[in-house]
């Protein structure tokens, strides 16, 4: 039986990312021999090591161990009683006796026969026999534990209720934790951490370790491809997809022929599955060979006698088939239209097999010019017994009646050998894709998207096309900065999207700028998908661009929660992620261009969105046609910058005390009871506005349904031990926790300055609050709310015995009295930044006068010893006298403050050495001032006459309790003048004389 003792610290996987050590005590992911792992492909197996030399010492060769493995983002885990094994002699370390613990694993190894070229268990089959072809924490066949599995769990994941209408639940406009009725994963770039609990002496540590990613490349062979000529071969380069290092894998991967370059219909998905008998073949069409388009610079293609593209099912886009799975291929809706799949595509389903419908017109007798007849239709003289060619599937994959148009999207390609890496599917020549896809015939220009996402990890995707060759001018289109200069980085909240088409098709008046329109996509899970306006830069350019970027946001803000909108005219993805842009040479409907952005819930309630595409434009009569390539498609891609707090080799999270001293930077490198929890992340892409210093909330995810703190939702015996439920009471992201008491609280963050991208908690709270006590742990747990993979935990030990109390800050002057224009210094002492550099924060030290006005301030104080940070100033010289006031205010927490006092005084006059006339030449004004000692002093009264030099008086001015007297020469024209300078001081008298000069 375990011990409860174990059951409170395994309820929240208290682990630190750096190892936590109690006297030696050292637990860690290992290979067999007992050397440590930070990182892991998954596929792979680890072992769990202790080192603990103190064992050694006492003769001790194993010892019983609790053992937690978590994976914190999917809830997969694994918990056991263990044995511990020593590894050679009197070296310390010990190993878990249960061997090799398998990281991720397949559902399925064994391939299906009646696909080509490779076929996957298909989601009757996989009903049937609980398998399935996916990543899985590991195969039910092997493994110690309950149900003879490895791993528990695995298989929580945030839904996207706003998105898109699923089956998981209502339209809430916020997202689920929901749990899946499949076998759990791991998910490349997740973090695990293990955490041992040794049952002979009650000492625990921790390890942590990163299942490593890679950004996968998709090529072809060829780009730009003929008939009867060249193997079209795809090829995908991603490391983290090799899941064995003795067979081949399998990855999927999507094609679409001209994506987005047709209408689709939104059809009611609630409609029942007609009876087979009530699903009739369609019409059989004469084959029809059609023309190449019109070449781009035809202003009147030949009239189209109709103008509307043909209907097809509800997907005509990547982005649609992520969000809806595709279509029925043998369930129709009306009128030949197939039914939505509604089955989003996930991590637990992205290797079923998918289709899309093309535009199909089973009675259209005319020769289309603008590249509509490459869609599927029916071909007697390509039929077996008079079954349609477009039914029949391709290279023995497994027969269905598919209904018109319906052509398959997934494809397997295969790895090139065992461990690799890198996948192909030959497609063979271009008649042979063609017929794979079920088309009949491909007119010059034609585009095919070959898409690839990560089965593992969605934020890693690749698109890439070719298309059939023809002589015409292709668009292009580009994401950029503000200059026009393409990028391939962004970050969220700093940068904005910016988009660049090149497409002269679409200059239709070199008199007037005109507009077209992109889609932007991000297909990480349920993420954002918008239409974007841009406009033309000259009238005849055929360039199209816009100065206003796109705002580009996180899905999840750190303050606000989840705040992702479809068709909002702002685009909100997550770190990492893959974002990108397709441009279609068409025309769209300008009332639904107009209405877009107004970030409607579900697709099936936005009539606008997609915007129609159109063949006509009401600006002009009837019967004169738009430009319409349906054939010229383009993309680009662009990356959104990810900084990981954790990323398997460092580790950027500390627990502070209440100096905002770093623990493992004190002498005694642990907490004691008496002590304050503060804790700093250095998280670069929260960093998200450099003009302004922001808040990380410990609980940016409250809005969500079924929201948890740390173990996904598992309202396991772990939570009722503790006697509360901790996913109802206190959600939180980012917080402190000690397992032994279950004690937890919420932190919010702040950041230290502008653009530090550092972090801080500023209310405190002290370890006792939390129950800490000799050998506690007391764990901080951070998880980015732009990155859900990004987590970080790091743990302190709780030592007996209190603590001086936290010094207060002072402020200082180098002395007591300061006169006008006299240089000194201000000195803060502050104990919490001690060890830094400087003190920043606006404002964070002020001088004010007598009346409370502020007359200088500091944004920096620079460090001059441990404690002590520094500023040089020199007293204002119009400054009132008396006293004078230096005012610091903490950074970031302004309850802290201090201030110190002086005074301004008028220093007396002992001696005057000259006067100093400012300008030489006098043009408006001149003023004339004292030098004296000491600086600053007065004279008790001050004169200054003025002389022609033929001895003429011609001026005066004077004063008292000054040092500075100002003439302006009055209506006296250019020339030279004498002055005579009279100073009275308490106890004598000086007189000057010397020329002064106007040049008016």
């Amino acid at each position: 039986m375990r011990s409860n003792k174990l059951l409170i610290s395994v309820l929240l996987a208290a682990v630190a990312l750096t190892s936590v050590t109690a006297l030696g005590f050292e637990a860690y992911f290992s290979h067999a021999d007992g050397s440590k792992i930070t990182e892991i492909w998954e596929g792979r197996s680890v072992h769990v090591a202790v080192e603990d030399p103190y064992k050694v010492a006492c003769g001790i060769d194993s010892f019983a161990a609790n053992v937690l493995i978590f994976d914190y983002k999917t809830g997969a885990y694994r918990e056991v009683e263990a044995q511990f094994i020593e590894m050679g002699y009197a070296e310390g370390i010990f190993v878990w006796d249960q061997g090799a613990i398998p990281i991720g694993d397949r559902a399925n190894w064994e391939p299906i026969s009646y696909e080509y070229p490779h076929q996957l268990a298909d989601r009757t089959l996989r009903e049937e026999l609980a398998l399935g072809f996916e990543h899985v924490t590991d195969n039910l066949t092997r493994g110690p534990g309950t149900d003879g599995r490895w791993w528990m769990d695995g298989n929580w994941e945030y839904i996207d209720q706003q998105g898109s209408e699923t089956t998981i639940g209502a339209n809430t406009g916020v997202p689920q934790r929901y749990q899946f009725e499949e076998l759990g994963r791991f998910e490349n770039h997740d973090t695990l951490v293990v955490l041992v609990e040794d049952l002979t002496d009650g000492f625990w540590g921790a390890g942590q370790m990163k299942i490593k990613r890679t950004e996968a490349e998709l090529s072809t062979s060829i780009e730009e491809v003929y008939y009867g000529c060249s193997d079209i071969i795809v090829e995908i380069d991603d490391r983290d997809e090799s899941l064995s290092s003795d067979r081949p894998d399998f990855v999927p991967f999507f094609v679409i022929v001209n994506p987005g370059s047709w209408n689709v219909e939104r059809v009611d998905n609630d409609v029942p599955p007609p009876p087979d008998d009530d699903m009739p073949p369609p019409p059989p069409t004469a084959l029809q060979d059609d023309p190449p388009p019109p070449p781009p610079d035809d202003p009147d293609p030949d009239p189209d006698p109709d103008p509307t593209p043909a209907v097809a099912g509800g997907v005509n886009n990547f982005c649609a088939l992520m969000q809806t799975g595709g279509v029925d291929p043998t369930r129709e809706v009306g009128d030949g239209v197939a039914a939505m799949m509604n089955d989003p595509i996930r991590w637990y389903n992205i290797y079923d097999l998918r289709y899309i419908q093309y535009p199909f017109d089973a009675d259209a007798t005319d020769t289309r010019p603008d590249g509509w007849n490459w869609a599927p239709a029916p071909d007697p003289a390509a039929s077996t017994d008079n079954v349609p060619a477009s039914l029949i599937a391709p290279d023995g994959e497994r027969s269905i009646e598919r209904l018109p148009g319906v052509a398959r999207a997934t494809f397997y390609a295969q790895e090139t050998g065992p461990n690799t890496g890198v996948f192909r599917f030959n497609f063979g020549s271009l008649d042979q894709l063609q017929k794979r896809l079920g088309f009949q015939r491909f007119p010059a220009g034609t585009t095919i998207a070959f898409y690839y996402v990560d089965p593992n990890d969605f934020s890693d995707m690749a698109v890439t096309t070719i298309h059939v060759a023809s002589p015409y001018t292709r668009s292009r289109v580009e994401i950029t900065d503000a200059h026009g200069n393409k990028v391939d980085e962004v970050r969220l909240g700093e940068d904005g999207l910016y988009f660049r088409v090149e497409d002269t098709k679409q200059n239709m008046d070199d008199c007037l700028q005109e507009s077209v329109l992109v889609h932007v996509c991000d297909v990480h899970g349920e993420d954002d998908s918008e239409y974007w306006k841009l406009d033309e830069v000259l009238g005849p350019a055929g360039v199209f661009a816009h100065s206003g970027a796109m705002r580009l946001e996180p899905v999840w803000d750190a303050v606000g929660g989840y705040q992702l909108v479809l068709d909002d005219q702002k685009f909100q993805g997550f770190n990492a992620d893959t974002i990108f842009v397709r441009y279609n040479s068409v025309r769209y409907n300008p009332d639904h261009v107009g209405r877009l952005g107004a970030g409607v819930g579900a697709l099936d309630d936005k009539d606008h969105f997609p915007p129609e595409i159109i063949d006509l434009d009401p600006r002009f009569v009837d019967d004169v046609d738009l430009p319409y390539y349906a054939w010229d498609v383009s993309f680009d891609t662009v990356q959104v910058y990810d900084y990981q707090v954790f990323d398997g080799t460092r580790t950027t999270m500390r627990l502070m005390d209440g100096r905002f001293q770093p623990i493992e930077e004190r002498a005694e490198p642990y907490y004691r009871p008496s002590d304050e929890i503060y804790l700093e992340v250095t998280d670069l892409d929260q960093n998200e506005d450099s003009r302004v210093a922001e808040r990380i909330s410990g609980r940016w995810d409250r809005p969500v349904v079924d929201s948890s703190p740390v173990w996904g939702a598992q309202q396991s015996a772990l939570a009722d031990f503790l006697g509360r439920d901790f996913e109802r009471e206190d959600p939180a992201k980012v917080f402190v926790f000690n397992p032994r008491t279950g004690q937890m609280r919420a932190l919010d963050l702040m950041e230290t300055g502008r653009d530090t991208g550092v972090f801080r908690s500023t209310t405190g709270l002290r370890v006792s609050d939390l129950g800490g006590m000799e050998n506690d742990p007391i764990v901080a747990f951070y998880q980015d709310p732009s990155n859900h993979h990004d987590i970080a935990i790091v743990s302190v030990l709780v030592k007996g015995g209190p603590v001086a109390p936290v010094d207060e800050p002072s402020v200082s002057f180098d002395r007591g009295q300061y006169a006008r224009r006299d240089t000194g210094t201000i000195t803060v002492t502050e104990p919490q930044m001690a060890g830094q550099s400087e003190i920043t924060g606006e404002d964070v030290l002020v001088l004010k006068d007598r009346h409370g006005d502020v007359v200088l301030s500091w944004d920096t104080i620079s460090a001059v010893g441990d404690e002590r940070f520094q500023v040089e100033f020199t007293v204002p010289e119009d400054i009132a006298t008396g006293t004078i006031r230096a005012v610091y205010t903490h950074p970031t927490s302004p309850e802290r403050t201090a201030e110190a006092t002086a005074q301004v005084i008028v220093a007396e006059l002992e001696n005057v050495f000259g006067i100093t006339i400012e300008p030489e030449f006098l043009e408006t004004y001149a003023e004339f001032r004292l030098d004296a000692e000491p600086a600053g002093a007065v004279a008790d009264a001050f004169t200054i006459t003025f002389y022609s030099l033929t001895g003429r008086k011609v001026g005066e001015v004077s004063g008292t309790d000054t040092d500075t007297l100002t003439w302006d020469g009055g209506n006296l024209r250019s020339s030279a003048y004498m002055y005579v300078a009279v100073v009275e001081g308490p106890d004598d008298q000086w007189v000057f004389r010397g020329p002064v000069y106007i040049r008016r």
